[in-house]
């Protein structure tokens, strides 16, 4: 009987070092996940730097950030929408968003084209018909 209870106390006592062990591990490895995340949050970088491409956004009146997220995402402006998310929550820029067309382009960080979108800097397509005056009725 004491040597049943020899065992069962080692066993018990692996067992809790086994649970222990992969407690610490997903505390680990949910850490470790969470600083990458904060480092792409917080170390901006362009989508591309090498192959520039300037892409002419339009964005809507009220436009949320999750929408911000996607428009920017299918214009290839930016790698991560969710990181994009916290960045423009994150921002100076959060809620001053005015909307327009502008011309933007894959070597702007973040925090550049979202200085340009809350500027009113908007796109004009040079290709445009314009309106001249008419002098010629006076």
């Amino acid at each position: 009987m004491k040597a049943d209870s020899i065992i069962g106390s080692i066993i018990s006592l692996c067992i809790k070092i086994i649970v222990v062990a992969g407690v610490i591990f997903l505390l680990f490895l949910v850490g470790r996940r969470a600083f990458e995340f904060g480092n792409k949050v917080f170390v901006e970088e362009a989508a591309d730097t090498e192959n520039v491409v300037e892409v002419v956004v339009d964005i809507p009146d009220g436009v949320t950030s999750t929408q911000l997220a996607n428009i920017f995402k299918n214009a290839g402006l930016i790698e991560d929408k969710e990181v994009f998310k916290v960045q423009t929550l994150l921002s100076d820029f959060n809620g001053e968003i005015v909307p327009g067309k502008y011309l933007l382009d894959t070597s702007m960080k973040p925090t550049q084209m979202l200085e340009h979108i809350s500027s009113g800097d908007f796109y004009i397509d040079p290709n445009a018909a314009t309106e001249a005056p008419n002098d010629a009725e006076q």
